[in-house]
């Protein structure tokens, strides 16, 4: 097919008083300019690719003078499936008004008419994708999904109103991000995954459940989100056996907190995975358990201390070059340390330090792959959990558990996976840079 060449020519003119040069009045002259422009652009590019194309396939036409066109076109009627047989009058219908990122564009289109059916429509509109009713294109609907993961609807609302100069309904940003489906995907060649759950008393909380993210490690140590779901609260982790499971890796490391639920999950899914049990989260937890003991705040902080000094490693190191030795003493550090606790008479205590230690130290103590950048702690994971906490903790939003979960996926993937955010969008640009040129104007 032979290439299409279009010369469209823009020229403008503005003046600006002396006294008024600032950096801010030129940026908003600017930023008027340019959406003037690419509309006329979008506009003139419209009418002479139209042009072409009822050129090419319907032959030459004079206004009000019905012609008929037999053949192989590459087009058919929207009602009745018809291919070859079309009447063609070149009248205008009524121009389509298609909102776009830099503002509203007129489209006025020619229609046709069919030869069956005799239903009048645009073949040149139906090329273009644009659907029936179709007032917004699909580079707004990505709009709206960026912005939906760090905006309330409301603010979505304004910010459109702000930076388009039209106004958009709640129930529209709604209906929009209903449209976008994410798909995570899947490594099965993955080193391992940090695994946690917000808790009852978190995520929809009136509802007893919890959402559950599972993240995989890249061998840089970057996290890259693969599953997020929302379960009943204690129940099992179906969606980590399935991952471990698909998981080519013959001894994937899985990090996560003291949930009992995701230790067995981890186990069921490969029995020869390597759980290594968050250093930040042991420290957190001991901190609810000195005050629901009653424990003196003398002796929380002498055995915070020696805890902490315990568990203490470097970060981003090759943990398999540490010495074995001072894995050992601390593991030992720990028992003396459960020992204690269980002669003071916090014996609840001492049974939580005391399985703790059975795999804390599991990054350091398992041959796991050194050229991977491995962390004892999910201090990734808690960070993303607080970025979702305070995108859904809205006040005066009442979440479904579908909507929660539909924004969660688009901001997880948003953040940590863009290959899956790219999948998820509508708008695709299909131009190659090469085959397209900017001239300077003389």
């Amino acid at each position: 097919m032979n290439p299409l060449e279009i010369q469209i020519e823009y020229a403008c003119t503005f003046t600006i008083t002396e006294e008024k040069i600032k950096i801010n009045q030129i940026i908003s002259i600017l930023y008027e300019l340019m959406k003037d422009a690419l509309k006329a652009i979008a506009a003139q590019l419209y009418r002479q690719l139209e042009d072409a194309f009822y050129l090419k396939h319907l032959g030459g036409f004079k206004q009000g003078k019905r012609r008929r066109v037999e053949g192989m076109l590459p087009f058919r009627c929207p009602r009745c499936g018809e291919e070859h047989h079309f009447s063609y009058h070149g009248f205008f219908t009524k121009p389509r008004r298609l909102q776009i990122r830099w503002g509203e564009v007129l489209l006025p289109a020619r229609r046709i008419v069919c030869g069956r059916c005799k239903h009048h429509f645009s073949p040149f509109l139906q090329l273009l994708g644009v659907e029936p009713y179709m007032r917004r294109a699909a580079d707004l609907k990505d709009m709206v999904a960026s912005l939906v993961c760090d905006l309330s609807f409301g603010k979505v609302r304004e910010a459109f109103k702000t930076l388009l100069g039209y106004g958009v309904s709640k129930r529209w940003i709604h209906k929009t991000v209903k449209e976008y489906e994410v798909d995570f995907g899947h490594n099965e060649e993955a080193f391992g995954y940090m695994v946690d759950g917000t808790g009852e008393n978190v995520c929809a909380k009136k509802r007893g459940k919890e959402l559950r993210l599972i993240g995989e490690i890249t061998r840089y140590g970057k996290l890259i989100i693969r599953s997020a779901v929302i379960q009943p609260y204690k129940s099992s982790w179906d969606s980590l056996v399935e991952i471990l499971r698909k998981t080519k890796t013959q001894r994937p490391l899985v990090e996560g907190d003291g949930d009992e639920g995701i230790r067995e999950a981890v186990f069921k899914g490969n029995p020869n995975a390597v759980f290594q049990r968050c250093r930040w989260h042991v420290l957190h937890h001991l901190k609810w358990l000195f005050w629901n003991q009653g424990v003196p705040k003398a002796l929380r902080r002498e055995v915070f201390y020696i805890l902490y000094n315990a568990l203490k490693m470097r970060k981003g190191v090759n943990f398999s070059t540490v010495n074995q030795g001072i894995i050992t003493r601390k593991g030992g550090y720990l028992l003396a340390l459960a020992g204690w606790m269980d002669e003071k008479g916090y014996r609840q205590i001492g049974d939580y330090i005391r399985e703790a230690s059975l795999y804390v130290f599991s990054i350091a103590t398992r041959m796991l792959p050194t050229h991977v950048r491995w962390d004892s702690s999910i201090g990734k994971m808690e960070r993303l959990m607080r970025e979702l906490n305070i995108r859904t903790d809205i006040g005066g939003a009442r979440w479904s558990e579908e909507g929660l979960l539909r924004v969660i996926r688009l901001k997880c993937a948003k953040l940590t996976n863009p290959d899956a955010w790219q999948k998820a969008m509508k708008f695709k640009p299909t131009i190659d840079s090469g085959k397209f040129e900017l001239e300077m104007a003389a």
